[in-house]
């Protein structure tokens, strides 16, 4: 900001200051008078005070928070880290090229999926009337829909850009910082260009709240809760992220209401933290009151070991996810129940619930419809590619009941499973007595009679409920009739059948 620029901030907040004195308002509220400079306003807002921004402000710029602040921002509030861009020249093969350039970002620290080159690694971003281009290879012609750089790092767009809106992506954040106790309400933000692990709201110190706020299009994650404590991200609606909706790392705290889907834009390969929430290292972290729906790949995700740790997965709404609906990997002591999971994992034959490498959980009273697979609960082995995670062979104390689970056989699809317990290697003890392995009062229903198909797993694969009510794996397991099955759905405003595979 030049030195004209804050003088002029500074004095529009020394009169709101003295404005609010002389009406016997405390000066810890300072209500900015005009849309400029918003790194000034929040320097000039006082540590511990609040900075209420004016409706419909769009400030296209980032901001660093190095105190205790509140900033709540007006109806209609913007930051983007975008800018609107006008002068284009048409080259003579019809496109059009910028006169501006985008800055040198490099290329982010991510692995793309199959198929989608290194598009996942380039972090520029266009929009047109708000709706994000598909960016091509560098030097390429791109078609509609699309857009490419140029060699001296100019937009080519195939769009004729006159009577539209076009914002390109000049910064690499919204709204981060160093300091603890900050609030950011009621703001809209969108475009940036940030890396894996960052967030284009970046929780920069413990006790951070971000709520009732809607994130959407910064290429890796929109909001980055990694290695602070006290965190809270509630009611916020966030979409469109190139990597990731959510992601922490050794986060403490809790995402709660809201919702979180379409992210994965970029093409970022699934197992790369690709998706809705992902959670490394989780220390005590709450996911409850979500809905985190058409995530490529996984919803909801927690990875990475960490001890001691406490997580708790509740009463979230979960579909339509091409991966596991929830997935709990590598995790020890984590509570899974209440949730509503539907028409997950069908992409990549995946499951409703999953629980791989993990002890000490209890997943119960959830409702699963109509998931590739139901609940599965897996022991792999880690130390063929995680050398430290030796203790995450053995798979103990996992507890599956009380849950319902509607699904439907499919012929050509035989194998998939309402409730499957698999060892996936030969030296696995989930079938071990000592491990305390064990299920019991899970309702399903089938949209057929038992036909020949297996629908549930112990150490053996079952086609009938009576078989594995003998195993550990189940115990007073039933079958829903028709009437429970139809009050389920009403209940929890399910689809009535499964939609067509």
């Amino acid at each position: 900001m030049n030195l004209k620029r804050l003088f002029q901030t500074l004095v529009c907040l020394t009169l709101v200051m003295l404005a609010a004195l002389s009406s016997g308002q405390s000066i810890l509220t300072v209500k900015a008078a005009n849309c400029s400079g918003l790194q000034g306003l929040i320097d000039g807002t006082p540590s511990g005070g609040t900075l209420d921004l004016p409706d419909n402000c769009i400030y296209r710029e980032s901001a660093t928070i190095s105190k205790p602040i509140t900033i709540i921002g007006g109806s209609g509030v913007r930051i983007k880290g975008s800018d609107v861009w006008t002068n284009w020249t048409q080259r003579s093969d019809g496109r059009w090229r910028s006169n501006l350039t985008v800055p040198d970002f490099g290329l982010a620290d991510l692995v793309c999926d199959t198929g989608q080159g290194d598009r996942c690694k380039w972090k520029e971003q266009v929009f047109y009337d708000d709706d994000p281009l598909i960016q091509v290879a560098q030097g390429t012609n791109p078609a509609a829909g699309e857009f490419a750089l140029d060699n001296q790092r100019r937009v080519v767009l195939n769009d004729n850009p006159n009577n539209h809106k076009v914002e390109v992506t000049m910064r690499t954040f919204w709204l981060a910082g160093t300091a603890n106790n900050v609030t950011i309400d009621n703001i809209i933000f969108r475009h940036a260009a940030n890396d894996r692990g960052l967030g284009g709201v970046d929780f920069g110190g413990d006790n951070w709240t971000l709520k009732n706020s809607s994130l959407g299009y910064a290429h890796a994650a929109n909001v980055s809760i990694a290695q602070v404590s006290g965190s809270l991200v509630q009611n916020i609606d966030s979409f469109g992220a190139g990597q990731v909706g959510i992601v922490g790392n050794f986060a403490d705290g809790m995402i709660e209401g809201g919702r979180v889907h379409d992210n994965n834009i970029e093409g970022t390969k699934p197992g790369f933290a690709g998706g809705g929430i992902k959670i490394s290292n989780p220390v005590n972290i709450t996911i409850t009151g979500v809905e985190v729906d058409h995530n490529h790949d996984n919803g909801i995700w927690t990875d990475v070991p960490n001890s001691p740790q406490t997580v708790v997965i509740s009463n979230n709404l979960v579909h339509h996810n091409p991966g596991d609906g929830i997935r709990v990997e590598v995790t020890t002591n984590a509570e899974v129940y209440d949730n509503v999971v539907y028409e997950n994992g069908w992409d990549r034959s995946k499951a409703g619930i999953a629980l791989n490498a993990s002890s000490d959980i209890n997943v119960h009273d959830n409702v699963l419809a109509w998931n590739y697979d139901g609940i599965e609960v897996r022991n792999p082995l880690r130390t063929d590619e995680h050398p430290d995670e030796g203790a995450y062979n053995s798979v103990n104390d996992v507890h599956v009941h009380h849950n319902t689970i509607l699904a439907e056989d499919i012929t050509g699809l035989d194998g998939r499973y309402a409730l499957s317990w698999i060892k996936a290697w030969d030296g696995g003890n989930i079938y071990d007595t000592a491990a305390n392995n064990r299920g019991n009062d899970n309702g399903y229903y089938y949209t057929t009679a038992e036909n020949g198909f297996d629908r549930y797993r112990w150490s053996s694969q079952y086609s009938t409920l009576a078989q594995f009510n003998n195993s550990p794996g189940e115990e007073n397991g039933y079958y829903l009739t028709n009437t429970q099955k139809n009050s389920v759905v009403s209940t929890y405003g399910l689809p009535a059948q499964p939609e067509p595979h």
